[in-house]
């Protein structure tokens, strides 16, 4: 578990980790996620991308929209967005698989007398690891074989 400490001029607090009660707080998840989340979020993706009128009318229903952002309806595009305290890394794997853009965040926070921080880390894939393949040996072994190996005879 990671501390956090707030230091100002008259006093060093250590702050509590305190994990959102509940998913609706800030629309995350509440628990740690690994890769069966795929499926659900792929479930809303495909919705999302095969509903557009529906995401249009919610989004120009919604009370809560900012005022100072314009959407082009006509250009779309569908990304998943995780957000959950802790994501296991062995879910990037996974997300490279997928076509559509993924952005995995954790988002953990600490509180201290109503004020919240917040740490927020975006997960980045690494290097793309090479596929594994099965071995394969050589399909005739007979005495030309070894001799094209550079094996020679004992007698």
């Amino acid at each position: 578990m990671a501390n956090l400490f707030w230091k100002s001029k008259e006093a060093t607090t250590r702050l509590v980790e305190t994990p959102f009660r509940t998913e609706e707080e800030i629309e995350m998840k509440n628990v740690t996620v690994d890769a069966s989340i795929i499926p659900q979020v792929l479930q809303y993706a495909f919705w999302a991308e095969t509903n557009p009128d529906s995401i249009k009318s919610l989004w120009l229903e919604s009370e809560t929209k900012p005022d100072d952002l314009s959407v082009s309806w006509d250009d779309c595009e569908v990304r998943i967005i995780v957000i959950a305290p802790t994501i296991l890394r062995s879910t990037l794997d996974i997300v490279n698989k997928i076509n559509y853009p993924v952005d995995l965040i954790e988002v953990k926070r600490w509180v201290e007398t109503g004020n919240s921080f917040l740490l927020v880390n975006r997960l980045e894939s690494e290097q793309p690891r090479r596929v594994a393949r099965p071995v394969s040996g050589l399909e005739v072994y007979d005495a030309d074989s070894y001799l094209r190996a550079g094996v020679t005879r004992r007698a």
